[in-house]
């Protein structure tokens, strides 16, 4: 966790989910999930499983499950996700991009 009184500025790897309350300035790239709360100030590229903001985000941000916006949120930047929430009154200024994973289809042959 970042403390609300807290101000981080560098790169974050890892396992483990995090909350952020303060702010954070640089890279972020978790196993798990990331919450930005409420007053949070988030600038930063970020790859991680989800992430659900209620503050601030701005940057890249690479979510391979769900990006979700709570009403309080802003989010500017340009941001890849497979699901995506988000609740009246967020704002979503930037690039969106849904990934999509690709399926291989058997082929069908027949034996003579």
């Amino acid at each position: 966790m970042i403390g609300s009184h807290t101000r981080f500025r560098g790169e974050i790897t890892g396992g483990g989910s995090l909350t952020i309350r303060g702010q954070v300035e640089g890279a972020i790239s978790l196993r798990d999930g990331v919450s930005v709360e409420s007053g949070a100030h988030l600038r930063a590229n970020v790859t991680a499983i989800d992430l659900t903001v209620r503050g601030v985000a701005q940057g890249e941000m690479t979510i391979l499950g769900t990006l979700t916006l709570r009403s309080s949120a802003v989010v500017e930047g340009a941001v890849e996700m497979t699901r995506f929430r988000m609740e009246e009154g967020a704002v979503l200024n930037g690039s969106v991009r849904r990934r999509v994973e690709t399926v291989e289809v058997p082929s069908h042959q027949s034996s003579s």
